[in-house]
């Protein structure tokens, strides 16, 4: 048996476990035993309000599925592995690079605030791409534009899940808490883990693929720039005044940037 299809067996079979491991893990955090039936009622109906941006994002899927040609089987493995990959993984990473910092740093009040900028990009970023990577290297020769849908996917997914994590933890604290939460997590969807997995994962893979498609230098700040608006976003920077609008702009415009250069690609171009 070749080589090349003892690698795919192989991940292929990581793909599934990875996916039915975070099926179980996905679905076992989502409600808590100490909520009450109002408050599951409340974080159903919340959730439900994510289709605010998800619809949306899904016609774009479309429209992009049909003019690039992508089979429906690989919107589906792309969602399998945003949804149900990166979330559980970045979630244990995250824990264990928290542990590093607290383990360097004694714990304090600025730690605490500096937490999530100091583990989730350097966290949360490779994961999805691997999520992305790992569904691009299973499917058949694909161009470069397909890829990117895929990766944009992957990013969604975990985004989605993300963002129920955080209700339902809403939902474990007050009722009340629950539609606030909600909204912040919509209001931030334009901007979040879709744009930094799209951009991220193309540098990346371009990078790991030694392309000539573009300049080195642009390829690593493709890499850099998701790490860094995330830092940002996680860090306590984002509350001031109007840095939300500055940092949405910057990476609107990086994403505007990407998606014109590689839908400017010749197909039959090799990548």
């Amino acid at each position: 048996m070749p080589l090349l299809r003892y690698k795919k067996i192989i991940a292929t079979t990581l793909f599934m476990l990875l996916v039915f491991n975070g099926i179980e893990y996905e679905c076992l955090n989502l409600v808590s035993p100490k909520q009450t039936f109002y408050q599951s009622a409340a974080l159903i109906l919340s959730t439900s309000l994510l289709g605010i941006y998800l619809i949306p994002f899904s016609l774009a899927i479309a429209y992009l599925k049909r003019i690039y040609q992508i089979r429906i089987s690989t919107l589906l493995l792309a969602g399998l592995g945003g949804l149900y990959i990166s979330g559980f993984l970045a979630s244990f990473g995250n824990q264990v690079l928290e542990q590093f910092w607290i383990s360097l740093i004694k714990p304090n009040i600025a730690l605490e605030e500096w937490t999530g900028a100091l583990t989730g990009p350097f966290v949360e970023e490779p994961i999805k791409a691997f999520a992305a990577m790992l569904v691009i290297y299973l499917l058949p020769a694909i161009n470069l534009k397909q890829k990117l849908v895929i990766s944009l996917i992957s990013g969604m997914g975990f985004q989605l899940t993300e963002d129920i994590s955080y209700i339902a933890s809403a939902a474990d604290r007050s009722i009340n808490d629950i539609l606030p939460t909600t909204l912040a997590r919509i209001s931030s969807s334009p901007n979040s883990h879709w744009v930094y997995t799209g951009i991220f994962t193309m540098g990346a893979y371009l990078l790991i693929k030694k392309s000539q498609l573009f300049p080195r230098s642009l390829q690593i700040f493709w890499v850099v720039s998701p790490l860094a608006l995330h830092f940002i976003w996680n860090s306590p920077i984002s509350d001031l005044a109007g840095v939300a609008v500055i940092h949405g702009t910057i990476t609107t415009l990086i994403f505007i940037s990407l998606f014109k250069k590689i839908h400017a690609l010749d197909d039959s171009i090799a990548y």
